[in-house]
């Protein structure tokens, strides 16, 4: 099972904003190679969390899924796309 993480403001939308948000998803870890995906995707969940300015407007407009680990049995075991052949 992949843990998915909901990113969003719950409250009542400001005046100007839709009521219906948008939705947005990003994974990462796919494979086992792509390392660099982890810090990616954890430094954006850092910034959505967090209480900047920007942060605060884009959980207003949108909800985001995340989902940080999207292959774990294969990154756990190392196994990439293989041929059988």
């Amino acid at each position: 099972a992949c843990p998915l993480v909901r990113i969003t403001n719950d409250h009542p939308p400001k005046v100007g904003i839709a009521l219906k948000k948008r939705a947005v998803i990003v994974f990462a870890r796919s494979h086992p190679s792509a390392t660099a995906s982890s810090y990616a995707i954890r430094g954006l969940l850092r910034f959505l969390t967090s209480q900047e300015n920007t942060a605060r407007e884009l959980r207003d407009r949108f909800v985001v899924f995340a989902i940080p680990m999207l292959n774990p049995d294969g990154v756990v075991a190392g196994n990439a796309k293989c041929d059988s052949e």
